[in-house]
Order: C-alpha cells, then sequence, then structure tokens
C-alpha cells in the first residue's frame, strides 16, 4: 500500500514526460481526473499562499488600509470608470505615517513621476493597478464592484481590513478553488478541442469522459506555469499557457497510430489492455530494459 501511495505521488511528474502515463490514463485511470485536478490545486496552492501572504503582510506594513479610507468618495459608472465625486480630487498620492508612498489615485490617468512611481498602488480611471516584486497586475474595477454604484472609501476600507486579516488556511483555501476553477475550466475547453484533433491525428475516437481525463492531467503543466507566475514573471500568455496540454493530444495520437501500424489492431488491442498497467509502473530494472527497445518519454 504504501508503495502504491508513493507512486500516486509521482504523479504529476509522470504527466509531464511520460508517453506510456498517458496510455494508462486512458485506458485505466477511470474517475479519477477531476480528483487529481483538486489535490494538484491543493498541493500548488500551498506555496502561492504563502507569497500572497508575503504580499498581505506587506500592503499592512505600508497601512493600506487606513489610507484606502482617505481616499475621495467616487462614483463607478456603467461604463466601468471611476470618477471622483469632486472633480477637483481627481489625483491624489498618499502617504503612510513613515512617508512612504503607497497610494495613487488618479482617475485623469496622469503619466507619474517622482514619489507616484514608487507607489505600489494607483488607481487609474478604469482598474486597480498592484505592482508588487518587479511585476504589475491589473484588476479591473468592473471585475469586483457592481458598475453604476457609489465606491465609498470607508466600506472599501474595512472589506480589505477583513481579507488582509485573514489566516493562511484560509487564504489556502482561496487560493486552492482559484486554481481548481481554472483549471477543471481549461480541462474542459482542452477536452473539447482534443476530441477533434486526436480523431484527426490517430483516426481513432475515443468516449469524450476519456478527453477530459486525460486533459485533467496534462494540464499538469499549466498548473506549474500558473504556481511560477507567483514567484517570477513568465514571457508567455494565458491563452498560449492553455493550449500546451493540446501538444501531450498530438504527441499521444501519434503514439497510438504508429503502434497501430506496428502492432496490427489485435496486437493493438492486447497492448492497451495488457501491457499498459505495467508499463506505467515499471521498475528501473525494467526501464533500462525497456530503453533498449525504444524512447517511452516525449523527451529525447
Amino acid at each position: 500500500p504504501s508503495s502504491s501511495w508513493l507512486e500516486k505521488l509521482t504523479y504529476p511528474l509522470k504527466a509531464l514526460y511520460s508517453k506510456d502515463f498517458y496510455t494508462f490514463i486512458l485506458t485505466r485511470m477511470r474517475g479519477i481526473g477531476f480528483v487529481y485536478l483538486l489535490l494538484l490545486s491543493a498541493a500548488i496552492a500551498a506555496p502561492a499562499s504563502l507569497q500572497v501572504s508575503s504580499i498581505m503582510d506587506k500592503f499592512k506594513s505600508l497601512e493600506i488600509v487606513s489610507l484606502i479610507g482617505q481616499l475621495p468618495p467616487s462614483y463607478l459608472n456603467k461604463n466601468g470608470l471611476l470618477s471622483p465625486n469632486d472633480n477637483n480630487e481627481s489625483y491624489k498620492l498618499l502617504y503612510n505615517s513613515k512617508g512612504q508612498p503607497a497610494i495613487v489615485y488618479n482617475t485623469d490617468n496622469k503619466a507619474l513621476s517622482g514619489d507616484a512611481l514608487l507607489a505600489p498602488i494607483e488607481l487609474n480611471s478604469s482598474s486597480f493597478v498592484i505592482k508588487s516584486q518587479g511585476k504589475v497586475q491589473t484588476v479591473p474595477y468592473s471585475s469586483l464592484f457592481e458598475v453604476d454604484s457609489t465606491f465609498s472609501p470607508l466600506s472599501a476600507a474595512q472589506s480589505l481590513d477583513m481579507a488582509l486579516s485573514s489566516g493562511i488556511a484560509t487564504i489556502w483555501s482561496v487560493v486552492t478553488i482559484w486554481f481548481f476553477s481554472i483549471l477543471s475550466f481549461n480541462t474542459l475547453i482542452t477536452a473539447l478541442i482534443a476530441k477533434f484533433l486526436f480523431a484527426i491525428v490517430s483516426g481513432m475516437n475515443l468516449k469524450f469522459i476519456s478527453y477530459m481525463r486525460f486533459c485533467s492531467f496534462a494540464n499538469t503543466i499549466v498548473a506549474i506555469l500558473l504556481l511560477a507566475q507567483y514567484y517570477v514573471s513568465l514571457p508567455i500568455s494565458y491563452s498560449v499557457m492553455a493550449m500546451l496540454p493540446l501538444i501531450y493530444v498530438v504527441l499521444t495520437a501519434k503514439e497510438f497510430r504508429r503502434k497501430l501500424r506496428e502492432l496490427g489492431p489485435e496486437g493493438f488491442a492486447s497492448y492497451l489492455a495488457g501491457n499498459n498497467r505495467r508499463a506505467a509502473f515499471k521498475s528501473s530494472s525494467e526501464r533500462s530494459n525497456d530503453d533498449k527497445a525504444g524512447p517511452g518519454s516525449f523527451v529525447p
């Protein structure tokens, strides 16, 4: 039993490189796709939560909560654009008690200069701009607040205070749900594309649930890149990142087509039915013997 659990802990690693593992997924691992995604999300949420907690501690040290309460009362129109109730307050640079620039209120979208460039938070006409560890994140107001409504600095400060007071367990739970939502949605989208792509490349048709299971594991690479973005700035857009699982679909489909031509229909059916479980959990001595027959991974 313990060795079985150790094997399961290697699933994310195998999902990154092993051809045999993806054959095993399609033929043996039924009913585990979304369970795997949930466990993977919980695992990568742990280091991500530590990073989020660190950023929140930094915001607390900058006294962001009390400064939010000093922003001008404003209005968010139906187009998601923010403007002050008093037009004379369209620009405001707020400093904390240590004299550090912390928040720029800049609804006229003026070019920033001087101390304003050092402030980690900017409120422009359409979004929050958060600067942290060399990265810039833009969050539209419309994704956080109801449009065509008033923006109350005091209410916003109270909400932010509650968020910044969250414990690490709460942060971990929220980040886990966020990762799981993204990966589940991407699994659905890539599975829909995989259904047609796999048939074109391999000439075979599988049940849609098989593609869902396959893409659950193929999204491991997406999960790792999402986690990496918490620590470094990656020069890759999410749209490109989201399509990376399709590389595994194409490579596995090509492998199936090659095996079918090599073994014939009966031999291929035997390969799927009998050889796959052994191949996915082979020992090091077995793997060395297999290496003589040919590679079993997506990399040279």
